[in-house]
C-alpha cells in the first residue's frame, strides 16, 4: 500500500509540474518561439518526453542557454532555495524556478514509469522478495548497478523505501559511511586543514568557512558561509567553476565574488589545491584516471582531446575518480568480509542490496544487535585497510522495513 500510495502521489505531481509547464510555454508564446501554440485546451506543442525540443524550449523561455536538458548540463542552474519550496511557491517569472519546475516533472515522470504501481509485479511469487540482477562492474569506477529490476535507484521518499518490509521475526539494518569521498580526499590529498578537522571530528564544512572568511561559522552562526564552504568541499573534486557556483549560492553576489572565493579556497588550502590539480595533470597526461588504493583504471577511449569540452570533462573525470573509485573499493572490501563473516559464523544474515556505499541485510531478530555490531566494526575495519590517517565513521541502524515510515 505504501508503494501504490507514493506511485499515486508522484502521478500527481506529473500533471501538476506538466500543467504549470503548460502554462508557462502559453505565457511566454511569440512568434519567435521554438514551439507554436494550438491543440486542445490551447496548450502548446511541445512534448516534454522529447529532449532536444524541450531543450529549446526551456532556453526561449527562460533565457539560459541549455546545450540540453541532461542532468549535467542542468545541475549549474540548481539553486537550493527553490528545492524547498512548494510547486504553487515557485515563482515563473523567475528562470531558474523554471528550471526546478522541469526537473521536478522529470523526477516525478521518472518515478512513475520506474517505480509505478505495476513495480510490485517482480515480487517473487513464492518467496515473497525481489530478486534482482546485481553487475558487479556496472561502471567504469566499478561501482555495482543492478537491473530486473534495479533496486539502487529505489527513491528516497520514505514511503517508497518503508513498503520493503521484512516479515515477522526478522530486522532490516541499514549501514552506510558518514561523509566517505570527503574522508578519501582527506587522506590521499593530506591537506592539514581538513586532517585537522575529522580527526577532532568538527564539522569540516564550519571549519573551511571560518578559515576563508576569518569568523566564527558553524551551522547555527554564519550558517550561509557554512553552506558556501560545503559546496566548495564537496564542488570542487567534480568540476565546480566560479559560474556554476554563483547560479547554486546566487547569494553570493556576482561572479566576481565567486571567483574571489575560489582563489581564497586554494589559498587556504593549499594541498588540496596541488592534489586535484595534480590528478587531472596525471589523467591528461596519461589519458586515463586511477584508484589510488586498487590501481584501477578507467582509460579515456572515448575522450575527443582536441574538443575543448571533452578535455576538460576528462580533467573533472580524473579527479573525482580518486574518491569515487576509493569508496568503491571500501565498500566492496566490506561486502566480501561482510559475506564471509556470516558465513563461518552460521549467521542467520543475508546481504539483500547495496546503495552507493550504503550496505542493507535483512537478518533474524534474535541475532540483530549482534550482527549490527559486527556489520559496523567489519565496515570501519573495511574504510581502515586504505585511510590510515583519518577516522572512519558508519552511521547503522536497525528497523522493521528499509526506511522509517
Amino acid at each position: 500500500d505504501l508503494w501504490v500510495n507514493e506511485a499515486d502521489r508522484q502521478d500527481v505531481v506529473v500533471e501538476q509540474t506538466k500543467r504549470l509547464l503548460h502554462t508557462v510555454f502559453i505565457n511566454k508564446h511569440t512568434p519567435k518561439a521554438p514551439y507554436t501554440i494550438g491543440g486542445i485546451l490551447g496548450l502548446p506543442l511541445i512534448n516534454l518526453s522529447a529532449p532536444e525540443k524541450t531543450a529549446q524550449g526551456l532556453s526561449f523561455v527562460t533565457g539560459i542557454s541549455l546545450l540540453s536538458v541532461a542532468a549535467d548540463d542542468l545541475r549549474p542552474y540548481e539553486q537550493d532555495r527553490l528545492k524547498k519550496l512548494k510547486l504553487e511557491e515557485l515563482d515563473l517569472n523567475d528562470p531558474y524556478a523554471i528550471i526546478e519546475l522541469y526537473k521536478r516533472h522529470i523526477k516525478a515522470s521518472k518515478h512513475t514509469s520506474s517505480f509505478g504501481a505495476d513495480w510490485v509485479k517482480f515480487i517473487h511469487p513464492v518467496t515473497g522478495r525481489i530478486h534482482s540482477k546485481f553487475h558487479q562492474y556496472g561502471t567504469n569506477s566499478g561501482r555495482i548497478t543492478a537491473t530486473k529490476p534495479n533496486v539502487l535507484q529505489i527513491p528516497r521518499a520514505k514511503d517508497s523505501r518503508a513498503a520493503f518490509k521484512e516479515i515477522p521475526g526478522r530486522k532490516v539494518i541499514s549501514a552506510d559511511y558518514s561523509g566517505m569521498e570527503l574522508v578519501i580526499l582527506a587522506e590521499l590529498s593530506q591537506e592539514p586543514v581538513w586532517l585537522k578537522a575529522l580527526n577532532n571530528n568538527e564539522d569540516l564544512h564550519s571549519v573551511v568557512a571560518t578559515l576563508i572568511y576569518g569568523k566564527p561559522v558553524s551551522k547555527t552562526v554564519n550558517a550561509h558561509l557554512r553552506q558556501y564552504a560545503k559546496s566548495l568541499n564537496f564542488g570542487l573534486a567534480y568540476g565546480l567553476t566560479p559560474t556554476a557556483l554563483f547560479r547554486k549560492e546566487p547569494s553570493l553576489g556576482n561572479l566576481d565574488a565567486c571567483r574571489s572565493l575560489f582563489n581564497l579556497y586554494w589559498e587556504k588550502l593549499p594541498r588540496l589545491a596541488a592534489f586535484l590539480t595534480k590528478c587531472a595533470e596525471d589523467g591528461i597526461a596519461n589519458r586515463y584516471a586511477e584508484c589510488a588504493f586498487t590501481g584501477r583504471k578507467d582509460y579515456f577511449i572515448k575522450f575527443d582531446f582536441s574538443n575543448p569540452g571533452e578535455y576538460k570533462h576528462a580533467m573533472n573525470v580524473s579527479k573525482n575518480y580518486k574518491p569515487q573509485a576509493g569508496n568503491v573499493a571500501i565498500t566492496k572490501r566490506a561486502l566480501i568480509e561482510l559475506r564471509k563473516a556470516f558465513k563461518t559464523q552460521n549467521l542467520d544474515a543475508m546481504l539483500v542490496n547495496c546503495v552507493y556505499d550504503e550496505i542493507v541485510v535483512s537478518v533474524s531478530e534474535t541475532q540483530a544487535e549482534y550482527v549490527e555490531g559486527l556489520m559496523k566494526q567489519i565496515m570501519i575495519d573495511a574504510g581502515k585497510y586504505y585511510i590510515k590517517t583519518v577516522p572512519v565513521a558508519v552511521e547503522i541502524e536497525t528497523l522493521d522495513a528499509w526506511s522509517k515510515p
